[in-house]
């Protein structure tokens, strides 16, 4: 039972502490750059320190040049809690997965007539691995 009201008692603050973090991403959007804008959010707040998350290190980088103007600005709204430090983290985003099934064969980047040209020298070659390497090569815009 008493994990259970423990559980009740967090729920509140757990609310309270999403709702904060709501509120700091939309300052985050409109004090940032926008080109910065759609690469950064804000991943949590704990002891004084805003942690931002961006997509890659060139934006963690672009952040960086930031944090010295954000962090003033910040110091300046009454309404959020104090901010003394800005931590960056490199999150890249979590990939879609692809709708379509992989093809078995990559598009080919031949034509069908330049395979058939590549058959038709390969059978007058009589250096066996270039016959070899040049029939290979001609299967490739067979795999339609």
């Amino acid at each position: 039972m008493n994990t259970i009201t423990n559980n009740i008692n967090t729920l509140p603050s757990l609310f309270r502490h999403c709702q904060m973090l709501l509120r700091l991403n939309q300052e985050l959007s409109t004090t940032l750059p926008v080109s910065l804008q759609q690469h950064c959010y804000i991943a949590n707040f704990r002891a004084h320190t805003l942690v931002i998350q961006v997509d890659s290190a060139l934006w963690a980088t672009r952040l960086r040049y930031e944090v010295p103007m954000l962090l003033k600005q910040w110091k300046t709204l009454l309404s959020f809690p104090t901010v003394d430090k800005i931590e960056i983290q490199v999150r890249p985003p979590i990939l879609p997965i692809p709708s379509q099934s992989p093809t078995l064969c990559p598009k080919p980047a031949l034509s069908k007539q330049t395979a058939v040209s590549l058959q038709e020298v390969a059978n007058t070659i009589s250096h066996p691995k270039l016959k070899e390497a040049l029939l290979r090569l001609a299967t490739r815009a067979a795999c339609d």
